[in-house]
Formats: C-alpha cells, structure tokens, sequence
C-alpha cells in the first residue's frame, strides 16, 4: 500500500521510492523484498516501468489505483473497528 500511495503522486525511480519508505515511513525493504514486490505489481498490472534515460521509473496503473483505493478503505474500516475498542473503558483512563 505504501508504494503504490508513493507512485500515486508521481513517477518514481527505485532509489527515491525506497528512500522514500526509510523517510517517510521508517520502512527498509531488502531489496530482494523490493524485487519480489516491483515485480508483482508489474506482472499484475498495478504498475509500469516508464524508462528515462538509464532510470527505470515506476507509475501507477488504473488497476493500480483502484487497489490502492481498496487497500486504503480496508485500512479505515479496520481502524474503525480498532479505535473504538480502545475507549471502551478497560484499562483506560479518561479526562
């Protein structure tokens, strides 16, 4: 999901997206965890390679992004269900 929300805002090269992820998120991928990812969204056709000189870019897809929107509604719902839990008085304090 944090890929795909990377790629949603722009066309990025491998270097930036991991980057990006140790940054952004505190997130360091192996880069064979990284290969094993880029190449299932590519073969599921949630992203592309776009080639710009000798960078490799990668771009999200329609069908990228509609997964992605999946993905980020499943997310809401589950921290739906999460964050009313935690004020349901057990073990909590209120002010």
């Amino acid at each position: 999901m944090l890929v795909l929300r990377l790629l949603r805002d722009s066309v990025t090269s491998e270097r930036e997206i991991l980057s990006q992820l140790q940054t952004t998120y505190g997130f360091s991928p192996s880069e064979g965890e990284f290969v094993r990812l880029e190449d299932y969204l590519l073969s599921k056709g949630f992203a592309t390679v776009k080639s710009s000189e000798r960078v490799n870019e990668l771009a999200i897809t329609a069908a990228g992004i509609s997964l992605l929107r999946r993905l980020e509604d499943e997310y809401r719902v589950l921290v739906s269900v999460i964050e009313p839990s935690q004020g349901d008085g057990q073990g909590s304090v209120s002010h």
